[in-house]
């Protein structure tokens, strides 16, 4: 990792960056679905407010290099759009990110994380096995027409 970065809870002024760089990856490798949109439109709504969080990775200069969404389901808490800035890939700030979700549901109470995701992004599968994350069925009823595995770590 090159220089300084923190771990910061949902402020309004990082929604955009919430949108663009979860628009970037998504677009990239798949279709923005309307799920996709109502997220990148109101993270506070969609998870904050529910009682999740959503969680921003920030450079010593104030810069937004990542993200990632937590969306409560009882005492189960989703891992939802994580993502870090493409220009930052392959520096360790996934695993950042991931370490601050796995605290932040411990921290809250959260019996277990689970997520959906697609074996095509094989980086994000292998990250999700080295945090503890094992395949387990899918449920038949996930928002996503991409999502194509269910994975989940308790806690």
């Amino acid at each position: 990792m090159n220089g300084a970065v923190s771990i910061v809870p949902y402020q309004d002024k990082y929604r955009t960056d919430f949108d663009r760089l979860n628009r970037a990856w998504v677009s990239r490798h798949f279709l923005v679905e309307p799920g996709d949109e109502k997220e990148f439109g109101d993270p506070y709504g969609h998870f904050v407010a529910p009682g999740g969080q959503v969680l921003f990775l920030i450079s010593d200069s104030g810069g937004v290099l990542g993200t990632v969404a937590l969306a409560k389901h009882a005492d189960l808490f989703e891992v939802a759009k994580m993502t870090v800035d493409e220009a930052h890939r392959g520096k360790g700030y996934g695993k950042v990110l991931m370490e601050a979700a796995i605290d932040y549901a411990t921290d809250a109470g959260g019996s277990a994380l689970e997520l959906v995701s697609n074996t095509r992004l094989e980086t994000a599968i292998g990250m999700y096995r080295k945090h503890g994350f094992v395949e387990v069925p899918l449920g038949g009823s996930e928002e996503y027409s991409r999502a194509n595995i269910r994975m989940r770590r308790e806690l």
